[in-house]
């Protein structure tokens, strides 16, 4: 064989070596991704989805489809205002396509509060994020208790501790809490709750919960403090947290 010949055939077998290397390392497309996002979503598996409509979104921007699968996978697993913000980031990009504008609409209908949202302090164990109060004189726990004049609602999404698959509302009021009666309460509730049965399924981290709570009159203009109770399958408490609020008067 010739000079020339081996040198030709070295450049064909890298040439083919290099083809199977390619064809064994195929970039996936968008609609692999957009299908694997789908289906992760479907399943409940938000962190998945959202690496995945991502990955979508990187390989073609210019699907409104994705945005609005990457919003869902963001307000299903508690986070709303982020969903919010990716659908505005998409129509300034892509302009009001119809599609952005009704996921959009929806979305700020449903994180609307129906009162007057409060700015809370929150402290404790239970780790939670996204903590929104609402304070409403037509709340439905009024209807619900004699004395109420309105209610507290308190919305949250749960990161942890590990255990934890519910929360609860362990006492309320305007009073300071001091570490012996928070652990009294919590202990006192615990005990009332397991009687009851009050935990009979639970969610998986993270999730989002809405606790209410009745207000009386004396209670308006005041400083008011939740605790609120993360609670194990075993209905045993694993975390607790203060959410302090300035009540209108």
């Amino acid at each position: 064989m010739t000079m020339g010949k081996r040198v030709f055939s070295l450049v064909l077998v890298l040439a083919l070596a290099l083809g199977l290397c390619a064809c064994g390392s195929k970039a996936p497309t968008w609609q692999e991704q957009y299908d694997l996002g789908v289906r992760y979503l479907s399943d409940g598996n938000y962190e998945e989805a959202i690496l995945a409509f991502t990955a979508a979104i990187d390989i073609d921007p210019k699907r409104p489809e994705a945005y609005i699968g990457l919003a869902d996978s963001y307000d299903q697993s508690g986070r709303p205002e982020q969903a919010i913000d990716i659908l505005r980031s998409a129509i300034d990009l892509l302009g009001e396509l119809p599609e952005l504008l009704e996921r959009l609409e929806a979305l700020e209908g449903s994180a609307s509060p129906q009162g007057d949202a409060l700015p809370a302090q929150v402290e404790g164990s239970l780790e939670l994020h996204d903590v929104i109060c609402v304070f409403s004189r037509e709340s439905d726990v009024v209807d619900m208790n004699e004395n109420a004049v309105a209610g507290l609602e308190i919305t949250c999404t749960v990161d942890g501790p590990e255990t934890v698959c519910a929360v609860l509302i362990a006492a309320a009021g305007p009073a300071a809490t001091m570490q012996q009666e928070i652990d009294e309460t919590i202990s006192y509730m615990v005990d009332t709750w397991k009687e009851e049965g009050a935990v009979a399924a639970g969610e998986t981290l993270p999730f989002t919960t809405t606790s209410s709570c009745p207000l009386i009159s004396y209670d308006l203009g005041q400083t008011f403090t939740t605790i609120l109770v993360g609670l194990d399958e075993q209905t045993n408490a694993v975390g607790y947290a203060l959410v302090t609020v300035d009540l209108p008067s």
